[in-house]
């Protein structure tokens, strides 16, 4: 297997970079540094053109990124394909079986794009592989060589997709030391529908026993997840479920939070909302994204 990271050549993607290469020398893995032109295949590029000339230096531009990647001791290779970014990343990795692809977390691809996410969104939607966005590579490059416990919070709730993102978490014990926490912001308007609480919404405070029957029931799911003793944290939102899942864990200070990705698209997935899209776009830290087929 191997790890797939996508660049651009920003500052972005130089925190992502390395990142990518302290989790690929961990894990012993070769790292694929992928540049996608936006180009739809290489009919256009003639020998001595300006797209040639342009193609030339991206390959330069590559190679510096493969060189910098060796020296922080990854086996690396690079490949310069045509394409758009998250189409062409998420066709390279799942084609090498990837580990992990890794990708930043900023880049458009124009604003007649803009409604449809960010391209850490876009790749996070469509990838059968865990994605990785990154924000912050120190705590991950730390943790990856030893030097510090890593935080670890997962957006959980009752389904398969949480359950998925779960057992993902805990598996990263198996790189380094994690203090695993599971997050979950509830509507208030939908647990009293589903309890059918009568009467006007609170404002202002939660309903204590709502939130506790809530733990309760998460804690079970967690257990059968896998997790023996889950540091559950619950609290109920107005607002939308991801926000609150982003600003518990900038409380708790987690540098990573894992989200499930259930893969719905267009309008299915407008109706059910989404809260891996709302952390990928709006967390404050690293964010993992792993995908679940519904």
């Amino acid at each position: 297997m191997s790890i797939v990271v996508g660049t651009d050549f920003s500052a972005a993607s130089a925190e992502t970079l390395r990142a990518a290469a302290a989790w690929a020398k961990r894990t012993n893995e070769k790292l694929v540094v992928v540049h996608a032109t936006g180009l739809e295949g290489t009919g256009l590029v003639q020998p001595g053109s300006a797209l040639d000339q342009v193609e030339r230096a991206l390959l330069g531009r590559l190679e510096g990124e493969v060189s910098s990647a060796r020296g922080m001791g990854a086996e690396t290779d690079g490949e310069l394909l045509h394409g758009d970014s998250d189409a062409t990343l998420v066709a390279r990795a799942g084609h090498c079986t990837a580990a992990l692809l890794a990708v930043g977390a900023v880049g458009r691809r124009g604003f007649a794009n803009w409604l449809l996410g960010s391209t850490a969104d876009r790749v996070a939607r469509s990838s059968r592989r865990p994605v990785l966005v990154v924000r912050a590579a120190l705590p991950l490059e730390d943790w990856l060589s030893g030097k510090r416990t890593l935080k670890v919070a997962v957006a959980f709730d009752r389904t398969p997709t949480a359950q998925a993102a779960l057992q993902w978490a805990m598996g990263l014990e198996k790189l380094g030391r994690i203090e695993l926490s599971l997050l979950h912001s509830y509507s208030l308007a939908e647990e009293h529908r589903r309890r059918k609480i009568a009467g006007p919404l609170p404002i202002g405070q939660v309903d204590p026993a709502v939130t506790n029957d809530l733990g309760r029931e998460l804690a079970d799911a967690a257990r059968a997840a896998g997790c023996a003793q889950p540091k559950l944290l619950v609290e109920g939102t107005l607002g939308r479920a991801s926000d609150g899942v982003c600003q518990m864990a900038r409380a708790q200070g987690a540098d990573l939070v894992v989200v499930g990705n259930h893969h719905h698209q267009g309008l299915l997935r407008a109706w059910h909302g989404s809260v891996s899209q709302g952390v990928i776009e709006h967390c404050h830290t690293n964010v993992a994204s792993i995908s679940v087929s519904t």
